[in-house]
């Protein structure tokens, strides 16, 4: 699975990710739902973000492309991966408001945070 880098276009006070789509097709292949990572990163920077007509994520802070990328590195360490194994294998299971990483190779199962989606009415 490749990763992507991140494409970005660095405003006075926004940062907009123009290759989105990159990312939506890899957490595709990973069984994730883009809004998740798009939360985290709205967690992990303390921001708002939006997704534009053109598919682009728009946030509302200066970023770069190394932050960037490591912060995906780091959702896929928290929320994809096997602890044990390594591998992207894995399912996300949420029931009873608990969420689990079950992993379809070793079978391991962890528990992690819950991400909670708050929907950001922004259109541009």
């Amino acid at each position: 699975i490749s990763i992507p880098h991140a494409d970005l276009v660095v405003g006075q006070s926004r940062t907009i990710v123009v290759n989105w789509k990159s990312y939506i097709r890899l957490f595709n292949r990973l069984k994730r739902d883009a809004h998740l990572f798009q939360e985290y990163v709205n967690q992990h920077y303390s921001c708002q973000s939006f997704i534009s007509s053109r598919e682009q994520l728009t946030l509302n802070i200066r970023t770069t492309k190394t932050t960037f990328d490591s912060v995906l590195r780091k959702f896929l360490d928290d929320y994809v991966t096997c602890l044990i194994c390594q591998t992207a294998q894995t399912h996300l299971i949420k029931s009873d408001g608990i969420w689990r990483i079950e992993c379809q190779l070793c079978g391991t199962q962890r528990i992690v945070k819950r991400l909670r989606w708050k929907h950001h009415h922004h259109h541009q």
